[in-house]
């Protein structure tokens, strides 16, 4: 389910919570207590992760550091310049999350494939 908490769309709801502890169980059985939130969804979650980890786990957010550095870049001199994500799994469920999470922004989804 996706909420809104100021401006930011987030994820939540018990799809999110069931995601959270399948991936992150075996991070928290071997005592981790710093998670890096490098992926570009990362942002969304945050509030779920938040809630379902224990308090004690900090978190290391590249979120505003990649967004200040992208918005340092001269990207386009157009004024409707060209969005494309790539995305190392499906495009077509990534591209309909995107849409629901960010429908402004007007970007085409395609596959990553990683060697």
């Amino acid at each position: 389910m996706i909420q809104r908490q100021g401006s930011l769309r987030t994820l939540q709801g018990e799809e999110v919570d069931q995601a959270i502890d399948e991936y992150t169980a075996k991070m928290l059985e071997a005592n981790a207590d710093v998670f890096i939130l490098g992926c570009s969804h990362y942002p969304f979650l945050r509030p779920a992760l938040t809630k379902r980890l224990p308090h004690h786990v900090r978190f290391v957010d590249t979120g505003d550091a990649i967004a200040r550095r992208v918005s340092q870049q001269a990207l386009s001199s157009s004024p409707q310049p060209e969005i494309k994500i790539l995305t190392t799994g499906d495009p077509t469920q990534f591209s309909a999350t995107q849409n629901r999470l960010l429908p402004e922004l007007n970007a085409t989804c395609q596959a990553l494939t990683l060697p």
